[in-house]
């Protein structure tokens, strides 16, 4: 916890699953503005990721909010099945002369593109060429946990999440600028106690061996790791939502750890201390990024289109 800062005072209000998935991830709420917001990781690739890149800007190990207006080349890499690292990345097996085939494929739906110039053959276009640069590269080894000596693997624990956390750390060593590792189950409606418990055991380890890895591998103070929830869970009895009063925790990227800002009541109803809403919460995050909010998008007519809400400000205390 010395390389960790907590955010105590998260306050948002959405305490609907869907919806607040997408508040947290996008810093906006679903319908706002008419549009469909990109995710933080779509944010990341668009803002850090770089356009010739052999590997994914964006990979996600469970499902996570797209890549919104910013289009299908900043959608997520989905990982499901660790075992099998990327399937299909060879060409079947008798196929000589795949690359006269891909590029024909290639050169048609450029044409048909260009043409019809919809979204969906654009989106098709764009993975097409993602996939093609996939398999010729050799980096595609970060995905193989296999390579992992057993030591390393085993430290992160065998679970899904565990895995995703070493996959993680793996994909940043070769530079893969942003990765979401999820884990489920947190709708603690019943039998809360004993699910949390088993909940944290399944996060403590791997989190812990994540944050430590990087350190020994001296890439902590150049990646962010963010550990967080769409909301938080009812004080006292954790069977219901709560988004009034609620804590993220951030590692690395620059934030000072040790430092916990913002505080709640003595039962935890409400914040009495430096209220942390969603807009901070992404400010704080392209802060560490060095990603500049000033600058809006520009949509396809035009449009200008804020990365962050209006008036939003980073959470400074983390950096001091």
């Amino acid at each position: 916890m010395k390389d960790v800062a907590l955010i105590r005072g998260m306050k948002t209000g959405d305490g609907n699953h869907q919806t607040a998935t997408y508040l947290m991830h996008t810093g906006f709420r679903k319908g706002s503005g008419g549009v469909t917001h990109p995710g933080l990781g779509a944010i990341v690739s668009n803002e850090v990721g770089k356009a010739d890149a052999e590997l994914p800007n964006f990979v996600s190990v469970g499902n996570t909010p797209g890549s919104g207006f910013l289009g299908p080349r900043h959608a997520p890499l989905v990982i499901r099945d660790f075992n099998k690292g990327l399937p299909d990345l060879a060409p079947a097996p008798g196929v000589d002369d795949f690359d006269d085939r891909a590029g024909l494929v290639e050169e048609l739906d450029r044409a048909f593109s260009e043409d019809y110039r919809a979204s969906s053959a654009r989106a098709h276009l764009t993975a097409f060429q993602q996939a093609l640069a996939l398999m010729k590269s050799n980096k595609t080894k970060a995905f193989d946990l296999s390579r992992e000596p057993a030591k390393g693997r085993e430290a992160y624990g065998s679970s899904r999440f565990g895995q995703g956390c070493l996959l993680a750390r793996r994909l940043v060593e070769h530079e893969v600028p942003f990765v979401e590792v999820a884990l489920g189950g947190w709708d603690t409606h019943n039998n809360t106690p004993q699910r949390i418990k088993e909940l944290s055991e399944q996060i403590d380890r791997p989190w812990a061996t994540l944050l430590a890895d990087l350190k020994d591998r001296g890439l902590l103070e150049s990646t962010l790791v963010i550990w967080m929830g769409e909301f938080g869970r009812t004080p006292g009895h954790g069977k219901n939502h709560y988004a009034r009063a609620w804590s993220t925790a951030m590692a690395g990227g620059g934030v000072r750890g040790g430092k916990v800002v913002g505080k709640t009541d003595a039962k935890g109803n409400d914040v009495t201390e430096r209220p942390v809403g969603v807009g901070d919460f992404m400010a704080t995050v392209c802060r560490a990024l060095g990603i500049d909010t000033a600058k809006p998008y520009q949509l396809r007519n035009g449009r200008p289109m804020q990365k962050v809400a209006k008036d939003a400000k980073p959470v400074e205390e983390l950096f001091a």
